[in-house]
């Protein structure tokens, strides 16, 4: 006698379609995946060296060397490049490079 007692011997198992098979586990597995890429992800740039492009004023002042309030300064008055992003300030790492070579020619 089977696990599934007299029914596994009565009745065939029922059988879905296999592209209904396919598309049920693409919605499960999908977002579970994505999300263990992401994480996985988040953990390898920075053990590999890479950062973000985005950077906080924070950030700007520990990478340039200046007091916050100075990174928030010259947001205000135009003289560093920024976007804002509601409340928030967030600088671009290729922005910032390319306005510090232009600021060394002057």
């Amino acid at each position: 006698m089977s696990a599934l007692g007299d029914w596994a011997a009565s009745e065939p198992l029922p059988v879905a379609p296999p592209g209904e098979i396919a598309e049920a586990l693409a919605a499960i597995l999908e977002p579970v995946i994505r999300d263990l890429v992401v994480e996985q992800v988040a953990q390898l740039l920075p053990q590999a060296g890479v950062e973000r492009e985005g950077m906080s004023a924070e950030e700007v002042a520990i990478y340039l060397g200046l007091e916050r309030k100075t990174v928030y300064d010259y947001a205000n008055r135009g003289v560093i490049p920024h976007q804002r992003v509601g409340k928030r300030l967030v600088f671009s790492r290729r922005a910032l490079m390319a306005w510090l070579l232009d600021s060394g020619r002057d």
